[in-house]
């Protein structure tokens, strides 16, 4: 992770220029899944609220043809600073296969420009998850919504990480 500040612009930067280049495609993929807190923090910084609540710690942003709510026309996140730790751990997918977590390293754009501590620190972020959140069905996509998703979703090409 960045050490100082203009580390962190550097970062910053580079993640502007990638993601806006791809367009932000992980944006597009469905809600993000938002605990009460991480929610609770968009919305005190003056930020609309366009979540759903989806159980007592559980809320995810709406979405439109599964389009982020918070994804700007520049194809860049405006909550950046707030985003809920499963957008901070972007590249790294948390998966289950027989109950137990996988996690995957998605062919994202941004992956070559990771070093290989910056993806340990996205495997803790998204270690807190559980199957039932991230399964959980929440979304209110239409079935065609949902299609459109999956098949984002599905041309990533991933590598199980240890």
């Amino acid at each position: 992770m960045p050490k100082n500040i203009s580390e962190t612009k550097k970062k910053l930067d580079i993640i502007k220029r990638v993601c806006t280049a791809c367009k932000a495609d992980c944006c597009k993929m469905g809600g993000a899944e938002f605990t009460k807190s991480e929610m609770q923090k968009v919305v005190s910084a003056g930020h609309l609220s366009h979540f759903r609540k989806i159980s007592e710690d559980h809320y995810e942003t709406a979405t439109h043809d599964g389009v982020c709510a918070y994804l700007g026309k520049d194809n860049l996140c405006s909550i950046h600073s707030l985003r809920p730790k499963m957008c901070k751990g972007w590249p790294v997918h948390l998966d289950f296969k027989d109950g137990k977590k996988i996690y995957l390293l998605m062919s994202c754009p941004l992956t070559s420009y990771l070093s290989e501590k910056e993806i340990n620190v996205m495997k803790k972020q998204m270690s807190g998850y559980t199957e039932e959140v991230l399964f959980c069905n929440g979304t209110k996509m239409n079935a065609e919504e949902t299609k459109k998703v999956v098949a984002k979703y599905e041309k990533y090409k991933m590598k199980i990480l240890d």
